[in-house]
């Protein structure tokens, strides 16, 4: 049996914002478009939802970029 996976209301928001921003996007710019959530909430998030394999991350010029993986 296939276990259905539950998104929180955070998580929610948080993908609701990285998918109509469609590139790579630091947490902060990701917070501004969660409907104003902080930038220390959305970065763990974005750190919980990378463990259930929604996100990927890229560290580049020192700063961490976030995305959500294509499925395609």
């Amino acid at each position: 049996m296939v276990k259905e996976q539950v998104f929180t209301r955070s998580e929610k928001r948080v993908i609701s914002a990285m998918y109509q921003l469609d590139r790579w996007a630091t947490a902060n710019e990701i917070a501004e478009w969660a409907e104003k959530m902080s930038w220390n909430t959305a970065e763990g998030v974005l750190k919980v939802l990378k463990t259930k394999g929604v996100v990927q991350s890229e560290k580049v010029k020192g700063r961490i970029y976030w995305k959500l993986i294509d499925l395609n």
